[in-house]
């Protein structure tokens, strides 16, 4: 997630110009770390861990509403990955991932595609992704071989089975308006966050149920070496 929102790029420029070495700058080629990461993620199930951990956001769904948070390298995205599929497979309504940066949703949606060939195209037809500063829907279509985002023309008329907030800890951070939230209309919503982002305080999660992946499958030594 840092490095498709620019944000790992960012902290290492930042870091250059701070020790006086400002005239090298560092570009991360997104394309690479995206096919590094989607390799490992097809070479990956889920732990024993996770699969506790997705049996008890289904049953906690029950309330309406769970967070799902997660130390670094437990696979949080992974497993909501899971549930969205899930989602996809038994039900027929619409899916909405939001998330800080656009490329983060195409990110999910290509896993989406490609975990789940048998059902490419009603992924394509019923996810719908929205970003900053979150006040449009967007629909999907392939162009080439490329994803290509499109605003909803009838937005009025959607209605979700479930929403996916990716890095919540972005939204319930102090100053954010979250009036959005409050108008997406959907039956059930899952809130994704880092417990090393979210350690800082100051965030205002909803109380709802909490379920902690703390145990670490994933180092991302290769993914970065490949960036």
């Amino acid at each position: 997630n840092l490095v498709l929102s620019n944000e790992f790029e960012i902290k290492i420029n930042q870091a250059l110009l701070e020790k006086q070495q400002g005239q090298w700058q560092l570009q991360v080629d997104k394309s690479l770390f995206c096919e590094i990461f989607e390799e490992e993620l097809h070479r990956s199930e889920l732990t024993e861990h996770q699969q506790e951990k997705l049996r008890a956001i289904h049953s906690a769904l029950s309330t309406g509403a769970v967070h799902l948070s997660a130390v670094a390298g437990a696979g949080k995205t992974f497993v909501a990955l899971h549930l969205v599929l899930d989602e996809l497979r038994t039900k027929k309504r619409q899916v909405l991932f939001v998330a800080p940066s656009l490329g983060l949703g195409f990110h999910f949606v290509r896993w989406l595609m490609q975990s789940a060939e048998e059902i490419q195209l009603d992924v394509l037809k019923r996810m719908v992704l929205m970003h900053y500063p979150y006040d449009s829907f967007l629909s999907l279509e392939v162009e080439g071989n490329r994803l290509k985002a499109l605003p909803v023309a009838a937005a009025a008329q959607l209605e979700f089975s479930l929403l996916v907030i990716d890095e919540a800890h972005e939204i319930f951070r102090p100053g954010v308006n979250r009036e959005f939230l409050e108008k997406i209309p959907t039956h059930q919503r899952v809130l994704l966050s880092s417990r090393s982002q979210a350690s800082s305080g100051g965030l205002n999660f909803p109380q709802v149920p909490e379920v902690k992946l703390t145990q670490v499958v994933r180092s991302s030594k290769r993914i970065v070496a490949g960036a």
